[in-house]
């Protein structure tokens, strides 16, 4: 009887499905064909590939050198797009093969490259964030998802939602995203480890400049990106401070016991300053670029 059982789970283990996946048939240039049934998994030019999934209508599949991004829209059709190495990017379109059915048709609606931002692939995050404010996008929330994060915008003026896709602390692409996954709280899945309903979780490196003098340490901040909407905690390991973003570049600086002082603070490659009190405190706030930061850390 053990034995059978472990052989049962084995069998599910290797023959998981995704219920969101559709049935896809397109071409992602000539080099690549990506085909999955309704419910996965995912082929790339006949290999499986590495399914992940970010929301319930939102996955990524890796695998021959590639990473395929799946968006399903409100009317459960697919856009489907592509990241290689360098940034290179591109739309799927259905394959010859697909053709024949009214179900492989619905792949022809091709995940589209955010119009108007792909100079931006390859930026920093910090300078990529800064770009997108300057053109009238506004963070709504963000999740991360094995070596990389992903970042929800919307364009205050034409209510474009996009996501952004960021891996060793820069863009690697940004693509148009349904607009419920712009909504604050619209994902209905369970936000993704590491992550809560305010935004973003993650370990980075912080400190403080006294006298000239740097002191670094290994801290974990929660919250809205810089600038955006709500508030951040900054864990430091002897106290926490919290930053509530005021627009622009002000900020309300509350340390623990302490009253809300105001000031400004400024975001450059990805780190994030402000001076409370005649000293500068600053975190890394990019999370690709802080997930290098721990990495390497040292205190001096």
């Amino acid at each position: 009887m053990k034995k059978l059982l472990t052989m049962t789970c084995v069998l599910f283990a290797a023959g998981t499905a995704h219920a969101g996946i559709p049935l896809l048939n397109v071409s992602c240039t000539d080099k690549y064909e990506v085909h999955a049934d309704e419910g996965g998994p995912v082929f790339i030019n006949g290999k499986e590939t590495q399914l992940k999934k970010i929301n319930d209508d939102y996955y990524e599949a890796t695998g021959s050198g590639i990473t395929v991004s799946i968006a399903i829209n409100p009317d459960g059709s697919p856009n489907v797009s592509y990241t290689g190495k360098h940034g290179i990017n591109g739309i799927c379109q259905a394959s010859e093969s697909g053709k024949g059915s009214n179900s492989s048709n619905r792949s022809s609606a091709a995940q589209d490259s955010a119009p108007g931002l792909q100079d931006l692939v390859g930026a920093r995050g910090s300078s990529g964030e800064q770009a997108l404010q300057e053109r009238g996008y506004k963070f709504v929330k963000g999740e991360k998802s094995g070596g990389a994060s992903y970042t929800n915008w919307r364009n205050t003026h034409t209510g474009q939602c996009i996501i952004v896709r960021t891996a060793d602390g820069r863009y690697e692409s940004l693509v148009k995203a349904p607009d419920a996954d712009c909504q604050d709280g619209a994902a209905e899945s369970a936000p993704a480890e590491g992550f809560n309903e305010h935004g973003s979780r993650f370990a980075t490196v912080c400190g403080v400049i006294v006298d000239g003098k740097t002191y670094r340490y290994k801290c974990t901040v929660e919250g809205a990106a810089p600038g955006g909407s709500g508030k951040t905690v900054v864990h430091y390991p002897d106290q926490n401070i919290t930053l509530n973003w005021r627009g622009g570049k002000r900020v309300g600086v509350e340390f623990e016991g302490m009253k809300t002082q105001q000031t400004t603070f400024s975001t450059s490659e990805g780190s994030t300053q402000f001076v409370f009190e005649g000293k500068t405190y600053f975190y890394t706030s990019d999370p690709g670029a802080a997930e290098m930061e721990v990495k390497h850390f040292h205190s001096q």
